[in-house]
């Protein structure tokens, strides 16, 4: 009887002991479970992540890198509608930039702006900075005309930012399966994150290279009215030039010494404003890079010689109207 009892009480320690090692089993099983789900929720992002950057160094302009850029992150949280909104600071308002992405198209949004002075989900995730989910637009108590033009029923937001400053919005809508959670929240704010520099910065140079341009034909601009002046000056200096000659000829010229020195002056200046047109033609040709150039060996000495005598006499001439 006692072995009975005692082979007993050592089974049921050994069944205590193997169910407490099954229960910490199930445990450690649960926990790595938990941890492989993690590893693949990070890998996943990872590669969301990857794919984001290929897309954003694919591109030379946001035309070519915006849409493909929505895509991604729309595919990433599975949303049918996703766009990105930029500050724009002359109009304080957020601009919607084209293309937008809806159930798998691109449609074009331009001109589409949102003053911050409006209230809509967009504009209180910029000025707060705060990340927002909305999963029930029909009944929110703030009126949202962007959401109702989309005809969005659930929305994710994030801020887009360059180290401390907004830039911009991330906006995604109609998750399928459902409404957007904490997890798709941190997923868009990891991908907002490397889209917002490239944005930014595609969108600083694209405002450069306009102003470049606007420079660009304001110059062209500038040389044509240069030549065209230029031209139509000529033509009546050379009848007012044709006629002072012709009364400073020896039969015509006034004999009045005082009349004579203003007919000296008049072919003077009108020779002057020759040679100011003719440099002024000149100078439009260099712009327009229509005089060719033939480099030539020049004696140094000489050239500069003639250049400084050249300057003394026009110093020393006095000038007279």
């Amino acid at each position: 009887t006692a072995i009975l009892i005692l082979v007993a009480l050592m089974t049921i320690v050994l069944a205590t002991g193997v169910r407490r090692l099954l229960r910490r089993t199930e445990a450690q099983l649960g926990l790595l479970e938990r941890h492989e789900d993690r590893l693949i929720h990070k890998e996943q992002e990872l590669d969301r992540l990857y794919q984001i950057s290929r897309t954003i160094g694919s591109g030379s302009n946001l035309a070519e890198v915006l849409p493909e850029l929505v895509g991604r992150v729309v595919a990433a949280v599975n949303a049918k509608i996703g766009l990105v909104m930029l500050y724009v600071p002359e109009s304080e308002a957020l601009e919607v930039m084209s293309p937008i992405w809806v159930a798998g198209h691109t449609l074009r949004a331009e001109g589409y702006e949102l003053p911050l002075t409006e209230a809509g989900l967009a504009q209180r995730v910029f000025v707060s900075g705060d990340s927002a989910l909305e999963n029930d637009v029909e009944h929110s108590p703030l009126r949202d005309a962007l959401l109702e033009d989309l005809d969005a029923h659930e929305v994710a937001a994030v801020p887009l930012r360059v180290e401390a400053n907004a830039i911009g919005v991330l906006l995604v809508a109609d998750r399928e399966g459902g409404g957007f959670g904490e997890d798709d929240l941190a997923s868009l704010e990891s991908l907002a994150a490397p889209a917002a520099l490239v944005l930014s910065q595609m969108a600083r140079y694209e405002a450069a290279k306009e102003s470049s341009e606007r420079m660009a034909e304001v110059a062209r601009l500038k040389t044509d009215f240069v030549s065209v002046v230029s031209h139509e000056l000529r033509t009546p200096l050379t009848s007012i030039m044709g006629s002072l000659r012709t009364l400073a000829r020896p039969e015509l010229a006034p004999q009045d010494p005082n009349s004579r020195e203003l007919l000296n002056t008049a072919l003077k200046q009108t020779d002057r404003l020759r040679r100011l047109i003719e440099d002024l033609l000149v100078v439009s040709r260099l712009d327009n890079r229509a005089i060719p150039i033939r480099p030539e060996a020049i004696e140094i000495r000489s050239f500069i010689g003639d250049v400084v005598r050249l300057s003394l006499i026009h110093i020393s001439e006095p000038t007279r109207l």
